[in-house]
């Protein structure tokens, strides 16, 4: 008896197509390895000192979760970190991960589809008339397009993308492993296999969330498969039991949705948008609508990093809201329709739209960015190629046959190979900063960004007069949400320098500064102090330049930003030079002129010991000694460094809430519920009476605790009651009245009564705790109330 090669036949053939889409995909990819860093990669990871001063140790693991992401980004800032050991901070080492991670997440998604493809509702929705099944021949199309598309390489060429690419590597792992979890529970009962797939699909789960925020639709696609593929889904059993139980849980996750609405939460991020909620999600109709169209057409004139949005002011301006709005409603629909007879058709049609609803919906994000197709399209090319698939069967009458499938798969890897193409074609356009953000400009002219961001790549090349004209026009561009003023008057004032043209850099300098929006975002504002210091520092106006460098040392110290290097030494550099020079500084900067070997020393000393910088301060008190053991000023200051340094390391092992009960809920049943109080204040959640109920447990466990009176004050601070948070506050200050975050609180409370003893309730705070983690905050706080003092002692 001959056996029959017809599977062995199709695996070869699927394998062989598989092999040539990888290729295809390392060969778009490989003139990308120098592509630049360009926009978030900067602030990102570029920039970032925890990633550029991390050890691989617990203290360099637990900084990394202290950057502005949190958590939330925790993995691809770890591969940042890998990334730049490895390679040695060269671009070829970030840029082949991005393309190793790409390639990972294009063999998930096929892992994940031959998962969907176990249940029997999937399998046959594409077995054709010869009875034969051809989903992997299906599956390797998909992903085929799915990966190499031009549309990825704002995902995998922008290399802080790779946020997106490992979060939808993880999704898909999950998803899969679910899946055949699923699938084996459903087969075999309750199993070791089945647990341990569910269990790797939880940890994939949470590795993608901790990747980005977009994975939290992965519960939603959960049901999705439930409804449309599982027969008689014992999920869907259980919760038409416990349907009470349902509605409630669902009425309470409204409820937490609406209780973060009204506490300002998310409406609050419109306030630096140049659009409104209803403005995005009216507009945003649209972009998904183009979105399709950039998926079943990415050609180059449609492809950018930086879209340019129209809004939509109303449903029917521009008419195309209307029209979008149509589209949309239209296949939601066609979805419900088809759910039962292709059901794979309507898994696509919904995995499209419900994977776009995080970053296309109410959140305040910018409106376009064609990453945010990454994770969506694989829904999108699902419905492609099984909709050119049932076409194809249809023309067919049904009768359809491997070798036609075999003309099927070789018209898509044709396909694959154009696509191929664009992408190599569409990653020339980013080889190098110019070409990007000229064609970004082509595309979008009216874009402030993109012109400040073509002015700064036009510096770098020395085409000063060229830099000089985008960052005028971004100027002129910006408006109150939607503007780059500080960067690009940074390049306006480099630029001048750089021409030799000093006189007319300071005065441009000053002119921006005088006319700076004070809605601009300060994202270069540092580098422009920075570059108009040096601006009058090469006229020799020593004084104005070391005073620009002292603003912006302040500003970074207070943002905490690693620029603030820079600013020191040239701070240093302008006395010392100036000094040389005889230059006449101000008298009020009180330099040392008898000794003049000592003097730039003790001046950075007290200028860092005033900004409560402390370790700067003490290097340079050690610098002076070192010359002259006898410095008076040098020698009061390391006394009070060191008086200081007591004071602030006895109220460090007081600790603060979060490191005594969050972090260590269980060392008692007080922890226990101290650590509830302090998460359901901090998070703003929800639970008025439960919060109540924990707030009496923590103070009948332990009311000798000064921290029971911090959050039971801060409850009724929180509901407007200030006159009782002071007086509750107050026994805790009777406890241990040199704990510095009694004074902190008791401060903000009298502020919100209009108190006038705030101001000394911050200023016993700040006696204790001199390095207060939150001191500037503190400080502007006591600003508010000795104004409010004054305005007492005015109106008496």
């Amino acid at each position: 008896m001959v056996k029959d090669n017809s599977d062995y036949q199709n695996k070869i053939i699927v394998l062989g197509a598989g092999l040539v889409i990888c290729l295809l995909l390392l060969s778009a990819y490989s003139n990308s390895l120098y592509v630049p860093f360009v926009l978030d990669d900067l602030h990102s990871f570029v920039k970032e000192p925890k990633v550029l001063g991390f050890t691989f140790d617990l203290v360099g693991l637990e900084n990394l979760a202290e950057t502005k992401f949190g958590v939330h980004r925790y993995i691809p800032m770890l591969t940042f970190v890998f990334d730049l050991k490895w390679g040695g901070g060269s671009l070829a080492a970030f840029h082949v991960t991005n393309i190793v991670i790409h390639l990972l997440a294009t063999l998930s998604l096929l892992f994940l589809l031959q998962s969907l493809m176990l249940f029997p509702k999937a399998n046959s929705a594409v077995r054709a008339g010869d009875g034969r099944n051809y989903s992997t021949f299906l599956l390797v199309a998909i992903i085929g397009l799915w990966s190499l598309n031009p549309v990825q390489t704002n995902v995998v060429t922008y290399v802080v993308q790779r946020m997106t690419s490992i979060a939808t590597l993880f999704y898909f792992l999950s998803f899969g492993c679910y899946l055949r979890g699923r699938f084996y529970h459903l087969s075999n009962g309750v199993s070791g296999k089945s647990v341990f797939l569910y269990l790797l699909s939880g940890s994939c789960f949470l590795c993608a969330m901790m990747s980005k925020e977009i994975a939290a639709t992965l519960p939603i696609m959960v049901f999705l498969v439930e409804w449309l593929f599982v027969e008689n889904s014992g999920l869907f059993a259980a919760l038409k039991k416990y349907k009470i139980i349902v509605i409630i849980f669902s009425a309470l996750i409204v409820s937490l949705i609406g209780y973060k609405f009204s506490q300002g939460w998310l409406l609050s991020g419109y306030a630096n948008r140049h659009f409104t909620l209803s403005e995005r999600l009216l507009t945003e109709l649209r972009i998904v609508f183009s979105y399709c169209v950039l998926l079943l057409l990415p050609l180059p004139r449609w492809l950018n990093l930086e879209h340019d949005a129209a809004l939509s002011t109303s449903l029917f301006s521009p008419l195309s809201t209307f029209f979008s709005l149509v589209f949309i409603v239209l296949a939601i629909f066609i979805a419900w329709i088809i759910r039962n007879k292709k059901p794979l058709i309507a898994f696509g049609i919904l995995w499209f739209f419900i994977n776009l609803l995080i970053e296309s919906t109410v959140i305040p994000l910018e409106l376009k960015f064609e990453h945010r197709l990454y994770l969506p399209s694989a829904g999108f090319y699902l419905i492609l190629i099984l909709g050119l698939y049932e076409f194809y069967v249809y023309l067919n009458d049904n009768n359809f046959s491997l070798d036609r499938m075999k003309v099927f798969l070789s018209v898509a890897v044709i396909i694959c190979s154009g696509l191929s193409y664009l992408t190599y074609t569409r990653n020339m356009v980013w080889k190098d900063s110019v070409s990007l953000w000229q064609d970004c400009i082509s595309k979008a002219p009216d874009k402030a960004r993109t012109h400040s961001n073509l002015a700064t790549a036009w510096l770098k090349r020395e085409k000063y007069e060229k830099a000089l004209n985008e960052s005028e026009k971004a100027i002129n561009l910006g408006v109150k949400g939607y503007e780059e003023y500080w960067v690009a008057a940074c390049d306006i004032v480099s630029s001048l320098s750089s021409m030799g043209e000093h006189k007319e850099a300071v005065n441009r300098g000053e002119i921006l500064l005088k006319e700076s929006p004070e809605w601009a975002k300060k994202n270069s504002y540092s580098l422009f102090l920075f570059n108009l210091g040096q601006a009058y520092l090469v006229d020799g106006e020593f004084q104005s330049a070391f005073d620009y460098f002292l603003d912006g040392y302040k500003f970074c110290f207070r943002n905490n930003l690693p620029e603030g290097v820079g600013f020191e030494q040239s701070m240093a550099r302008t006395l010392t030079t100036g000094l040389q020079q005889k230059f006449q500084f101000d008298p009020s900067m009180k330099l040392n002129s008898e000794n003049l070997d000592i003097a730039v020393d003790e001046k950075m000393a007290q200028i860092f010991f005033d900004l409560h910088n402390f370790d700067l301060a003490l290097h340079y008190v050690e610098k002076v000694l070192v010359k002259d053991d006898q410095s008076r000023a040098s020698m009061k200051i390391k006394k009070e460094i060191v008086r200081i340094v007591a004071a602030n390391n006895e109220q460090k092992k007081l600790g603060t809430l979060k490191e005594k009960y969050f972090f260590h809920p269980f060392v008692s049943r007080f922890h226990f519920f101290m650590a509830i109080c302090f998460a359901m204040e901090k998070y703003n959640l929800p639970g008025d009476n439960f919060l109540s109920y924990c707030l009496m447990r923590v103070e009948t466990l332990n009311n000798r605790s000064p921290d029971v009176y911090i959050v039971k004050s801060w409850y009724y601070y929180k509901r407007g009651d200030q006159e009782k948070a002071l007086k509750i506050i107050d026994q805790g200050i009777k406890l241990n009245s040199k704990y510095a975050q009694l004074w902190v609180n008791r401060g903000i409370y009298a502020l919100a009564d209009k108190n006038g003893e705030a101001f000394v309730n911050f200023n016993k705070a700040l006696s204790l705790y001199p390095g207060y983690p939150h001191r500037q905050k503190v400080l502007a706080m006591q600003g508010l109330a000795e104004e409010l003092i004054s305005r007492k002692v005015s109106v008496n």
